[in-house]
């Protein structure tokens, strides 16, 4: 299963066409997660999304597309090239390929421990996956860095950060003063937190890759949860994304998970207690959050959350004390943990996944005046 960011990536479209193709009927996910709402895809609907731009080619509309797939098969197809034979020839070739299989994975591509890395640069957004060089010669022998910090496949404003990798060493030497005269600043990839990644060298194109990752990752039961991270030198470049084995069970977790079990008590702080309105997701937040900025809205349920002075909500299958969201689903119970920033303004809940748990999602909350 894909989330809806992944398989956008696959499909080469935004969230925004896949939102409006399930409300419409047209592609609708192969399930929905009802704790969260996150709409998922099957390989299939792989298939199925590039089936739906090959008619939009020919000029079908949106309706017409309906009407043909739901009754979809070679017989149906070799009918339409019939009737288009005539004065559409290039679109009918255009359909013959979709009886073809696709091409295997070409990319080499490996899971590995990740090592300590640093970067130096900038965060920003950019109008297009075009990167620019920063102009400090101090760096330009480095490789370049380009990590992208969205969740989803997006053409323009795509959210990063780019600069260059540096050593262990070099991060000693660079001085807060040359930071902030220079307006840069550093990220370190600890290896204790980010326990394994996939890595994989561009081959073909960006997408292709990025493609590639996705389902190995898919095909192997890897989840990925983080941020892709392109490093540029004039030989290669290699992508790398955060991502966890979900075949291994995470005995810190399992421990987490019975500890609190059995050690929450039946406190609820004043200060959670009122309407939160949800702001945005995003992976890792480059800088603090900040509400007048646009964010990633994900599918949820929980757009509106109501935390009452006895630890019920405005869900029925929501719980919450101490600084912990408690959901219940079946035989399912996930833990939530619940942050206030320091001006109490801002709540944020790092939110599980019962088909995706190896790492939380984080929302931010306002509260309602």
């Amino acid at each position: 299963m894909y989330p809806i960011g992944e398989f956008s990536y696959l499909c080469e479209t935004t969230i925004k066409t896949l939102r409006h193709y399930h409300e419409i009927g047209l592609l609708e996910p192969a399930k929905i997660d009802t704790f969260t709402g996150y709409r998922h895809y099957d390989d299939s609907q792989v298939e199925k999304f590039k089936l739906i731009k090959e008619l939009q080619k020919i000029g079908l509309s949106l309706e017409e597309i309906k009407e043909l797939i739901e009754d979809f098969n070679p017989v149906t197809l070799e009918k339409l090239i019939v009737k288009l034979e005539v004065e559409k020839n290039r679109q009918i070739n255009s359909l013959k390929e979709l009886l073809k299989k696709n091409p295997e994975t070409t990319s080499y591509i490996e899971f590995i421990p990740n090592q300590e890395r640093y970067f130096i640069g900038k965060f920003q957004k950019l109008k297009n996956r075009t990167v620019p060089d920063l102009n400090l010669k101090v760096f330009s022998n480095h490789p370049k860095v380009f990590i992208n910090y969205e969740k989803n496949y997006k053409e323009e404003n795509i959210l990063c950060f780019i600069g260059y990798e540096i050593s262990k060493e070099e991060r000693k030497n660079i001085s807060e003063d040359f930071l902030e005269k220079e307006h840069l600043e550093i990220i370190f990839n600890d290896a204790d937190k980010i326990a394994s990644v996939i890595h994989a060298t561009l081959n073909d194109s960006l997408i292709n890759t990025y493609q590639d990752i996705i389902k190995f990752a898919s095909k192997n039961k890897i989840q990925i949860r983080g941020e892709f991270y392109e490093i540029k030198t004039p030989e290669k470049t290699d992508i790398y994304v955060e991502a966890y084995d979900l075949k291994v069970e995470n005995p810190a977790a399992i421990k987490h998970q019975k500890y609190l079990e059995e050690n929450l008590k039946d406190i609820y702080p004043e200060e959670f207690i009122g309407t939160w309105n949800l702001q945005g997701e995003i992976i890792e937040l480059p800088k603090y959050f900040d509400s007048n900025n646009s964010h990633f809205m994900p599918d949820t349920k929980l757009v509106e959350l109501k935390l009452n002075p006895d630890g019920t909500t405005n869900f029925p299958s929501i719980t919450w004390k101490e600084h912990y969201l408690i959901i219940k689903d079946y035989e399912t119970t996930i833990y939530d943990a619940m942050h206030l920033s320091k001006d109490k303004k801002i709540l944020t809940i790092l939110i599980n996944s019962k088909y995706t748990n190896a790492r939380p999602y984080t929302y931010f909350y306002i509260k309602k005046s």
